[in-house]
């Protein structure tokens, strides 16, 4: 982040317990096969129940709480752990990610012809100027054969008389 996130970051209610890890120092699991980051976050507690982690997840409020907000706020709502709802975002960014290295190999693709494409362009451009040039040379030179030649007839009508 830059600094003004990283600012920003630490203030919001909602980061303030985040843990900010250096890009190339985020910690990966040695059986996670698919070399995905494990970023350390320190627990969160609840605001209320100030000794209890956020271990909860209420679907219905969009919000993780702690055992004793779900059982007092929350009981007839629809509720998961907070590791079910992590593993689910985890999965959801894998599948995300899969789509975006797809989508970017393909632009990687199109990129690659456009610069072929023009490459082209510039080198048949190259050949017409050349063309351009040889045929406005002969015309060039047809046309000072001519001058001469319509001059020296000038010339031969002007002495002979």
């Amino acid at each position: 982040l830059c600094q003004s996130c990283k600012e920003d970051h630490q203030w919001w209610r909602e980061t303030v317990q985040h843990e900010l890890v250096p890009v190339g120092e985020e910690k990966k699991t040695e059986n996670d096969g698919n070399n995905m980051p494990q970023i350390a976050c320190k627990p969160m507690f609840c605001s209320l129940h100030t000794d209890e982690k956020l271990k909860f997840y209420c679907k219905d409020c969009e919000m993780l709480s702690c055992r004793d907000c779900i059982l007092l706020n929350h009981s007839n709502h629809t509720k998961r752990s907070h590791n079910e709802i992590k593993e689910e975002a985890r999965s959801e960014i894998r599948n995300n990610f899969k789509g975006c290295t797809e989508v970017i190999e393909s632009l990687d693709n199109a990129i690659s012809n456009g610069e072929k494409v023009i490459q082209r362009i510039k080198t048949r451009k190259q050949e017409i100027d050349g063309e351009i040039e040889k045929a406005f040379s002969a015309f060039k030179t047809a046309l000072a054969k001519r001058r001469k030649a319509l001059l020296n007839d000038a010339d031969e009508i002007a002495n002979s008389k």
